[in-house]
């Protein structure tokens, strides 16, 4: 049945990358395994859609966010959609549902939208103070390679506020590139000798924008370049174009970083650390830390303040913010000025 699902959902949203629709089916098939107790694969007829009470019980009982909620319900319609289901009513009423909890997490004026998330956020400083302690000691002759990599994640995290796909970064040279360039989803740090690039091509938004182009200028780039330097003293002879791994343990397996390797990677180093999270009760419970959070961290403390007088300012005017950043502010230089 899943099978069946990817063909539909590949053919009804061509633009949809396959790691979107395998999210789609994914979310489905655990609410439908998890509230349900059957299993997707089995299903024939679907009627589980007018059960939105046991969906609801479940959630609650399991403390769900509002963006978890509108998260799993947009999965379950575009998977109904895709295979054409014909109980409409079943379907409108899951929109209607998934619709509440957009209208509400949208209604979040806040970067932070759940208490999950307040819980994980924390001061830049402490990141910072992280890379410059790693900085230290990665400036060694043989670093430590789990170190070296950590610090150089974390410094491309603060200087671009990449998401996952920084996991599958690869060093290709120039000619490389050129020969793939237009029909590759790589993402790459390209040697040029004219000047060393990022080229990213296969992003949660690549269907949309295509390839990013950032250059690699200053500090960032003789950072890239004593990673480069150092990994490959120890890299072996076809792996030493990939920048990150997800395992630095001897294993016949591969130890190619992907997107969710590079999750739980975050996740187990934030845990160790990052000082734990204190409870209402006095208890502590280990900081979890995503490329996300690490960049709603970032991207707050450089514009937080400027946010908060921002939403002042539209309330007191009678807008919404984003009609103010977008109709009241530019970013041109003024021609008239004393």
């Amino acid at each position: 049945m899943t099978d069946n699902i990817k063909q539909a959902l590949m053919e009804k949203k061509p633009g949809l990358s396959e790691k979107t629709i395998q999210r789609y089916i994914n979310d489905t098939q655990r609410i439908y395994k998890q509230v349900f107790g059957k299993d997707l694969n089995k299903e024939k007829n679907f009627k589980w859609i007018r059960s939105i009470d046991q969906i609801e019980k479940y959630f609650d009982e399991n403390k769900r966010s509002i963006s978890t909620r509108n998260t799993l319900y947009a999965s379950i319609i575009e998977v109904l959609r895709a295979i054409d289901h014909p109980d409409k009513k079943g379907l409108e009423d899951l929109i209607q549902q998934r619709q509440k909890y957009g209208d509400e997490y949208n209604s979040i004026e806040d970067g932070l939208k759940s208490k999950k998330q307040e819980d994980s956020f924390i001061d830049a400083k402490l990141i910072d103070d992280k890379i410059d302690q790693y900085e230290k000691e990665v400036k060694v002759e043989n670093p430590d390679p789990d170190l070296l990599q950590i610090w150089m994640i974390l410094k491309l995290l603060r200087e671009f506020r990449f998401r996952n796909e920084i996991a599958s970064l690869e060093f290709v040279t120039k000619s490389m590139y050129l020969a793939e360039k237009g029909k590759t989803e790589k993402n790459m740090v390209v040697m040029d000798p004219e000047g060393w690039f990022i080229s990213k091509n296969k992003y949660k938004t690549s269907k949309k924008y295509g390839e990013v182009i950032i250059p690699l200028e200053g500090q960032i780039l003789e950072d890239i370049k004593f990673f480069r330097g150092s990994t490959m003293k120890r890299a072996l002879p076809k792996s030493d174009l990939i920048l990150f791994k997800s395992s630095f343990q001897n294993t016949k397996r591969p130890t190619k970083m992907t997107s969710n390797s590079l999750s739980k990677y975050l996740l187990n180093w934030s845990n160790k650390e990052l000082p734990p999270v204190t409870m209402e009760d006095g208890s502590k419970k280990p900081r979890n830390l995503s490329s996300n959070m690490i960049v709603k961290v970032y991207e707050s403390a450089e514009h937080g303040e400027a946010k908060k007088k921002l939403l002042t300012q539209s309330k007191n005017r009678g807008n919404k913010s984003d009609t103010m950043m977008k109709h009241y502010v530019s970013t041109k230089k003024p021609t008239g000025f004393y």
